[in-house]
């Protein structure tokens, strides 16, 4: 390892799409001491084995490109906050720059690939990773930063199912989930193949999708913290505070507040504001498949945290 990865306090929250990933990315991001990434592998894309535990260079080298990334998407989400390493006239500097460009690339697209200075010294800085798109390659992340802090959350997979096919019926999702994730060892444990998966409905597909990669984020990942997104949802800062003494990381007013913009009202379909309780409750009521997804992975390690 590097001594640039190796003096890198991480912090990756992981977790399946639509599961409040970017909330609770963002929850731990808040902190003057943290520095936030937002999916930085989504636009920085590896290519090498991730279903063994052995460490691989190439996996290596991916974590290190990523927690220096620029890029708009990875370093650039909002709100843009004071940091403990960032100067005031840097911070606001770089926060005009963000606002700016967020404002200009609807006009100027290429603006959306502008990278964003860091206008400060970003060694041995923490940084928070957040990725709903690593649970596959959670055993190579693993090996390549064992020194790493991982956080999952879990939501009820009918809140997570309930959810991605609201967006696929709004056509803010794919019509369809891709496949692969029954390459996880997880997939052979309960007989699911790409046949299978292909002879199921969509909402099936979804629960499998739930149950497999993160019962591989269960089984490969050392020291994981599961926090359930609906027990969060009922005591944003009280199960915040809890997760923060779990992880050995300091409590600060500046993420209180955050928690407190962050939940007072209803944001749109990708936003991480939210009205908590009814974004982990709206399932319910409405959602139609509850059957179909309960059935199918009624006996898998992931659905038993849910009894």
């Amino acid at each position: 390892m590097s001594d640039a990865l190796k003096e890198t306090p991480l912090t990756f929250v992981v977790g399946l799409p639509r599961s409040a990933t970017s909330w609770l990315g963002q929850i731990l991001g808040s902190h003057p001491d943290h520095a936030y990434l937002n999916e930085p592998d989504v636009v920085l894309k590896g290519d090498y084995p991730h279903t063994s535990d052995e460490e691989h260079p190439e996996a290596r080298a991916h974590l290190e490109s990523l927690i220096d990334l620029s890029h708009p998407r990875a370093a650039g989400h909002r709100p843009v906050l004071p940091k403990s390493y960032r100067g005031p006239i840097a911070h606001r500097t770089r926060q005009a720059i963000i606002y700016g460009l967020k404002a200009c690339e609807r006009f100027i697209p290429a603006l959306q690939d502008t990278s964003i200075p860091a206008l400060c010294d970003m060694r041995g800085v923490a940084r928070v990773i957040k990725s709903v798109s690593m649970l596959g390659r959670a055993r190579a992340w693993n090996a390549a930063a064992p020194h790493a802090r991982w956080v999952l959350i879990l939501r009820h997979p009918c809140g997570h199912a309930h959810s991605t096919r609201r967006g696929q019926a709004s056509g803010l999702l794919p019509g369809n989930i891709p496949l692969g994730f029954e390459e996880c060892p997880v997939a052979a444990k309960y007989g699911i193949t790409r046949e299978r998966l292909e002879e199921m409905t969509e909402a099936e597909r979804l629960a499998w999708r739930w149950a497999i990669l993160n019962e591989n984020a269960m089984d490969c990942l050392d020291g994981v913290h599961i926090i359930s997104h609906d027990v969060l949802a009922a005591d944003p800062i009280g199960e915040s505070k809890k997760l923060f003494k779990a992880l050995e990381l300091s409590w600060h007013p500046q993420v209180e507040a955050f928690l407190s913009s962050s939940t007072a009202k209803d944001g749109s379909y990708f936003r991480p504001t939210r009205l908590p309780m009814k974004a982990a409750n709206s399932w319910r009521e409405s959602f139609t498949e509850q059957d179909e997804v309960l059935n199918a992975i009624a006996l898998t390690r992931a659905m038993q945290l849910f009894r």
